[in-house]
């Protein structure tokens, strides 16, 4: 495990809604954490242990190949749309938002994934679950329903999956984030523009 991942994240208005809502969920739920909002596209499982320029050039050169493509976003808005707020089985999903496997999305992730990972790591990796979390934590299934319940009578959620006016939103990078340790101390080392990919090195 290398301990970075790739992220898509809200940009302007929608990271700011969604950054207080999951602030919000950590403060009313003890033990819960805070983190930044983000759809994971490749996790710090597969991300490959190598030097921080190596793989931006390779996250660059994946998002130029997916552009060259009709499934690409080079003209127009790559939109990541929620499908569903509910209940995950684990820690870092413990309530989510599942995002819509377009098939623009869906490209993303196995171009990247090609391009990241030796042949020989392709055929067993997990089925990609797209999600964007918004509570991290321990808690009991009838926790997670009661917070979903919640959103939904404070109106702050309009099922199935539209949080605060938000039912989708526009990542215009890729994010490679430092994720080991705890949330409060993920660090963004580097950004690719997703209509270009070009590099910006922030490690």
């Amino acid at each position: 495990m290398s301990g970075l991942s790739l992220w898509l994240s809200p940009i302007g208005e929608q990271l700011e809604i969604l950054y207080k809502l999951i602030n919000q969920l950590a403060v009313e739920n003890p033990g819960c954490l805070a983190f930044t909002p983000h759809a994971t596209l490749i996790s710090d499982e597969q991300v490959p242990d190598q030097p921080i320029d190596q793989i931006l050039e390779t996250v660059s050169k994946s998002v130029q190949e997916w552009n060259s493509t009709e499934l690409g976003c080079k003209s127009r808005p790559f939109v990541i749309r929620f499908q569903e707020v509910q209940r995950g089985a684990h820690f870092y999903q413990c309530v989510l938002a599942a995002i819509v496997k377009s098939p623009d999305l869906l490209a993303l992730n196995s171009t990247l994934k090609r391009n990241l990972l030796e042949p020989s790591k392709l055929e067993d990796l997990p089925t990609y679950f797209p999600h964007l979390s918004l509570v991290y934590g321990d808690l009991s299934d009838d926790q997670k329903q009661a917070i979903i319940d919640r959103l939904q009578s404070s109106g702050q959620l309009i099922p199935p999956a539209t949080l605060l006016g938000l039912d989708k939103f526009e990542p215009t990078e890729i994010l490679l984030v430092r994720t080991s340790g705890q949330s409060n101390g993920w660090k963004i080392l580097g950004k690719v523009q997703i209509s270009d990919g070009k590099i910006e090195n922030l490690s």
